[in-house]
């Protein structure tokens, strides 16, 4: 698909160029003038090549936000290129090549502030991704709370989801290790949750493991 798109602008540029060649007389042809139908078939050539350009390196949703501004960005270049060539065809290089300068600028610094702009959306939807295993873990530890009978047990329970759901924002490549052991335990509850001495000292075991999560991710929010 992404080699069919780009064989497809760089024929559409190539006949661009080559037909407006065709209908320019000789006289009018000056170096600028071939510097800007370069340029003009380069600039079409990008709006085909924008799709393989866009890069979310964690959502898809960086991506399609990305391909908007990235057309706009192509469809100015084009605009600000056929500006120069005008200026080229009625004698006035140094306006032409001024104005290459500034759309070839604008356009490196416009694809500059989408990389950043990805970046940002990636890491807000990495950060709502992440949320989801806290979220998840609050559930599983509702789940344990209905499923116990003694009343000390289930405020306790209830308690350590209170803790994470309140706590602070969960990081898969720092918590991996705590959680495994969370679901470790929280796998092995129902079939022993009639035994109260075994139950007591599973919860105790949560508690201190939501601890120890809790401040291993507050101690890397503080570092980041």
């Amino acid at each position: 698909m992404r080699v069919l798109l780009m064989l497809a602008g760089a024929i559409l540029a190539a006949s661009l160029d080559a037909a407006l060649l065709l209908l320019l007389p000789a006289a009018l042809v000056t170096t600028a003038v071939d510097v800007n139908l370069v340029l003009l078939g380069l600039s079409v050539f990008s709006l085909f090549v924008t799709p393989a350009l866009v890069q979310a390196r964690a959502s898809d949703a960086s991506a399609i936000a990305s391909l908007g501004p990235q057309y706009v960005a192509g469809g100015l270049l084009i605009a600000c290129v056929v500006a120069s060539l005008s200026a080229a065809i009625h004698g006035l290089p140094t306006v032409a090549y001024a104005l290459d300068v500034l759309a070839c600028g604008g356009f490196l610094c416009v694809q500059l502030l989408i990389r950043v702009s990805q970046n940002k959306i990636d890491a807000v939807t990495r950060n709502d991704r992440d949320r989801g295993l806290n979220l998840a873990l609050v559930n599983r530890l509702f789940d344990l709370r209905d499923s116990l009978n003694d009343e000390s047990l289930r405020q306790a329970v209830e308690k350590i989801a209170d803790k994470v759901r309140y706590g602070p924002s969960p990081a898969r490549e720092l918590s991996h290790g705590v959680d495994a052991e969370l679901e470790a335990l929280l796998t092995g509850f129902p079939s022993n949750g009639n035994d109260l001495s075994f139950a007591h000292v599973s919860v105790r075991k949560l508690d201190e493991l939501v601890g120890r999560r809790a401040r291993l991710l507050q101690d890397f929010r503080r570092r980041s």
